[in-house]
């Protein structure tokens, strides 16, 4: 599943850190941190910061991983119960089944896609014309990037395990 691992270097780590303010996300990361790249078979990369993965990069986007705490401080759309098993299984979000959609989203915005309950089920970027899609009920306003049980979580979960049990 792993091609590549390597350290990033300083100037690498610097160029991360202007891509995620860029994105507006806070990187919450230094130069002083021990940063690992891990490229997938499939060109896919996660960012281990100090050993825990906490960024991704999917079709070439920079998204935090569901990992992430900073995942919280990105803008948020609640979907139904119904939508809940597709997008688990990587469907993008549909406009009928978002229940709850920030006014002030632009285009290739990155979103936190979260159930009626408020669990983070995936991590998502905005496609062409949402509100105007939103507004007649049909079409692909998410496009589904990084979600629970996703190649990429999984991943996650047994980096993780593996810190873990190296304490």
């Amino acid at each position: 599943m792993v091609k590549k691992h390597r350290f990033l270097s300083k100037s690498e780590i610097k160029d991360l850190i202007k891509k995620l303010v860029s994105l507006g996300i806070q990187p919450q990361i230094s130069l002083s941190d021990r940063i690992e790249e891990l490229e997938l078979e499939n060109g896919d990369k996660i960012f281990l910061v100090n050993s825990t993965p906490l960024f991704c990069m999917v079709d070439d986007i920079l998204i935090p991983t569901l990992f992430n705490k900073i995942r919280f401080d990105l803008p948020f759309i609640v979907i139904d119960d119904g939508a809940v098993p597709h997008v688990l299984n990587g469907a993008d979000v549909m406009a009928p089944g978002i229940i709850s959609f920030p006014s002030n989203l632009t285009e290739k915005s990155i979103v936190l896609i979260k159930s009626l309950k408020g669990e983070s089920i995936a991590i998502g970027t905005v496609l062409e014309e949402p509100y105007k899609k939103l507004a007649e009920h049909k079409g692909k306003v998410i496009k589904n990037l990084h979600y629970k049980n996703d190649k990429i979580y999984k991943l996650c979960v047994d980096l993780i395990r593996n810190l873990l049990s190296k304490k």
